[in-house]
Protein backbone atom coordinates (compact mmCIF):
# COMPACT_ATOMS: atom_id res chain seq x y z
CA UNK A 1 0.00 0.00 0.00
CA UNK A 2 1.18 3.67 -0.90
CA UNK A 3 0.34 6.21 1.43
CA UNK A 4 -2.55 7.90 -1.26
CA UNK A 5 -4.23 4.51 -0.82
CA UNK A 6 -4.88 4.91 2.65
CA UNK A 7 -6.94 7.79 2.12
CA UNK A 8 -8.83 5.83 -0.58
CA UNK A 9 -9.39 3.05 1.70
CA UNK A 10 -10.88 5.47 4.43
CA UNK A 11 -13.50 6.88 1.95
CA UNK A 12 -14.52 3.56 0.84
CA UNK A 13 -15.13 2.46 4.39
CA UNK A 14 -16.67 5.33 5.44
CA UNK A 15 -19.22 5.74 2.34
CA UNK A 16 -20.07 1.96 3.03
CA UNK A 17 -21.15 2.42 6.59
CA UNK A 18 -24.40 1.07 7.31
CA UNK A 19 -27.07 3.67 7.96
CA UNK A 20 -29.77 4.35 10.24
CA UNK A 21 -33.37 3.15 9.58
CA UNK A 22 -34.16 7.66 8.99
CA UNK A 23 -31.60 8.52 6.67
CA UNK A 24 -33.48 10.15 4.19
CA UNK A 25 -31.58 8.79 1.33
CA UNK A 26 -28.24 10.71 2.81
CA UNK A 27 -25.42 8.64 2.14
CA UNK A 28 -21.61 9.34 4.08
CA UNK A 29 -19.95 11.54 0.61
CA UNK A 30 -16.37 12.28 0.18
CA UNK A 31 -15.87 15.76 -0.53
CA UNK A 32 -12.08 17.00 -1.80
CA UNK A 33 -12.89 20.92 -0.50
CA UNK A 34 -9.44 21.62 -2.70
CA UNK A 35 -10.30 25.72 -2.22
CA UNK A 36 -13.99 24.90 -2.55
CA UNK A 37 -16.31 26.82 0.33
CA UNK A 38 -17.08 24.98 3.25
CA UNK A 39 -20.18 26.61 3.46
CA UNK A 40 -21.64 24.06 0.77
CA UNK A 41 -21.55 20.86 2.56
CA UNK A 42 -24.43 18.74 2.72
CA UNK A 43 -25.41 16.36 5.21
CA UNK A 44 -23.28 13.71 6.04
CA UNK A 45 -20.80 14.99 3.55
CA UNK A 46 -17.08 14.70 5.12
CA UNK A 47 -13.32 15.46 4.58
CA UNK A 48 -10.13 13.98 4.88
CA UNK A 49 -7.13 15.86 5.77
CA UNK A 50 -3.79 14.42 6.58
CA UNK A 51 -2.53 15.63 9.46
CA UNK A 52 0.85 13.46 10.20
CA UNK A 53 3.40 11.28 8.20
CA UNK A 54 6.14 9.66 10.38
CA UNK A 55 8.52 9.39 8.14
CA UNK A 56 11.29 8.23 10.22
CA UNK A 57 8.79 5.12 10.20
CA UNK A 58 8.68 5.51 6.22
CA UNK A 59 12.77 5.20 6.11
CA UNK A 60 13.23 2.60 9.15
CA UNK A 61 10.09 0.22 10.09
CA UNK A 62 8.49 0.12 6.46
CA UNK A 63 5.44 0.11 8.61
CA UNK A 64 4.44 3.73 8.43
CA UNK A 65 1.72 5.75 10.56
CA UNK A 66 -0.32 8.55 8.75
CA UNK A 67 -2.89 10.34 10.68
CA UNK A 68 -5.75 12.29 9.17
CA UNK A 69 -8.57 14.38 10.25
CA UNK A 70 -12.45 13.57 9.44
CA UNK A 71 -15.33 15.91 9.93
CA UNK A 72 -18.35 15.17 8.82
CA UNK A 73 -21.06 17.92 8.34
CA UNK A 74 -24.68 18.00 9.78
CA UNK A 75 -27.22 20.97 9.37
CA UNK A 76 -28.90 22.77 12.22
CA UNK A 77 -32.18 20.87 13.44
CA UNK A 78 -33.55 19.16 16.78
CA UNK A 79 -32.03 15.63 17.45
CA UNK A 80 -29.29 16.05 14.97
CA UNK A 81 -27.35 15.30 18.32
CA UNK A 82 -28.87 12.05 18.25
CA UNK A 83 -28.09 11.42 14.54
CA UNK A 84 -24.78 12.23 15.26
CA UNK A 85 -24.17 9.83 18.36
CA UNK A 86 -25.54 7.07 16.01
CA UNK A 87 -23.62 7.86 12.77
CA UNK A 88 -20.16 8.00 15.16
CA UNK A 89 -20.91 4.68 16.01
CA UNK A 90 -21.28 3.00 12.76
CA UNK A 91 -18.34 4.65 11.40
CA UNK A 92 -16.13 3.91 14.69
CA UNK A 93 -17.59 0.00 13.62
CA UNK A 94 -16.99 0.27 9.59
CA UNK A 95 -13.63 2.08 10.54
CA UNK A 96 -12.01 -0.61 13.32
CA UNK A 97 -12.57 -3.53 10.58
CA UNK A 98 -10.48 -1.82 8.08
CA UNK A 99 -7.89 -3.92 8.11
CA UNK A 100 -10.17 -6.99 7.41
CA UNK A 101 -10.94 -5.43 3.83
CA UNK A 102 -7.42 -4.31 3.23
CA UNK A 103 -4.54 -6.52 3.47
CA UNK A 104 -2.20 -3.65 4.15
CA UNK A 105 -3.90 -2.13 6.54
CA UNK A 106 -1.94 -3.07 9.84
CA UNK A 107 -4.32 -1.15 12.49
CA UNK A 108 -6.37 1.45 12.95
CA UNK A 109 -6.87 4.16 15.96
CA UNK A 110 -9.47 6.61 16.32
CA UNK A 111 -9.48 9.59 18.89
CA UNK A 112 -11.11 12.79 19.55
CA UNK A 113 -10.56 15.39 17.65
CA UNK A 114 -10.39 19.34 18.02
CA UNK A 115 -12.17 20.93 14.65
CA UNK A 116 -12.70 24.88 14.34
CA UNK A 117 -15.67 25.28 13.14
CA UNK A 118 -15.53 28.91 12.57
CA UNK A 119 -15.78 28.44 8.84
CA UNK A 120 -19.25 25.91 8.97
CA UNK A 121 -21.81 28.56 10.69
CA UNK A 122 -24.75 26.86 10.97
CA UNK A 123 -23.32 24.07 10.61
CA UNK A 124 -22.44 20.84 13.37
CA UNK A 125 -19.45 19.05 13.07
CA UNK A 126 -18.79 15.30 14.20
CA UNK A 127 -14.34 15.41 14.19
CA UNK A 128 -12.45 12.94 15.05
CA UNK A 129 -8.51 11.99 14.50
CA UNK A 130 -7.56 8.24 12.43
CA UNK A 131 -4.30 6.95 12.37
CA UNK A 132 -3.28 3.68 10.04
CA UNK A 133 -0.19 1.72 10.31
CA UNK A 134 0.08 0.30 6.91
CA UNK A 135 2.91 -1.84 5.34
CA UNK A 136 4.85 -0.22 2.43
CA UNK A 137 4.45 -2.31 -1.15
CA UNK A 138 7.48 -4.28 -1.77
CA UNK A 139 8.38 -2.30 -4.68
CA UNK A 140 8.38 1.23 -2.75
Amino acid sequence: MRGPATRTALVTAIEAAALDDDAGGEQFTYVDLGGAEVSAMTERCFTLHRTSLDLTEVMTARVPTVTYLCAVYYGMYDNVGDRMHQDAERLVGALWSLHTTEADVCSVSLSAAEFDASEVIGMNVLAFEISIKYQLDSGV
